[in-house]
């Protein structure tokens, strides 16, 4: 089960939002949402999974790899990651973390975590963990998992998917 929290979000094209989502384990990750998939980012800015929201037919490379679903395609750069789904590129900085989803812009700290995504600020508390996203609090329970998220200005919403 994942939680997916919808935090201030960006919304610079109408297909673009970025939510924080919450491990059924208490790790919080990045969700990039684009009109034909969504993309779940590592505070650290691997990718961590994408999804496609058409319905097709699968096609793989000779790798293995899945390279279409329906009409969305998917390709991949001399080092095995995805560059692009459909038509929204995704870059990589020197560090090979996620940059760049489509017009969606992350930066990283000194930490080399998340430090703004998708003109979203990011902060970190003492103990490394995120204490903030945008205008919300998250706060931990005593063994580290995510306890609560709370916004004052009423933009968070739950939105459970059930994984089994």
């Amino acid at each position: 089960m994942i939680a997916s929290f919808l935090i201030a979000p960006n919304y610079s094209s109408a297909q673009n939002k970025v939510t924080a989502l919450v491990s059924q384990n208490g790790d919080l990750n990045f969700k990039v949402e684009k009109p034909s998939f969504y993309m779940c980012i590592s505070q650290s800015g691997g990718i961590t999974g994408y999804s496609i929201l058409k319905t097709g037919v699968f096609s793989y490379d000779f790798n293995g790899r899945i390279e279409k679903i329906g009409a969305v395609a998917v390709s991949y750069d001399y080092y095995g990651r995805i560059d692009k789904i459909d038509s929204e590129r995704i870059s990589y900085d020197f560090n090979g973390r996620v940059n760049e989803v489509g017009d969606t812009k992350i930066s990283y700290d000194f930490n080399n975590k998340v430090d703004n995504i998708g003109g979203q600020k990011v902060s970190y508390g003492h103990n490394g963990k995120v204490d903030k996203i945008s205008s919300a609090t998250v706060s931990y329970n005593f063994v580290g998992k995510v306890e609560k998220i709370d916004d004052d200005q009423g933009v968070v919403y739950l939105d459970l998917i059930n994984l089994n």
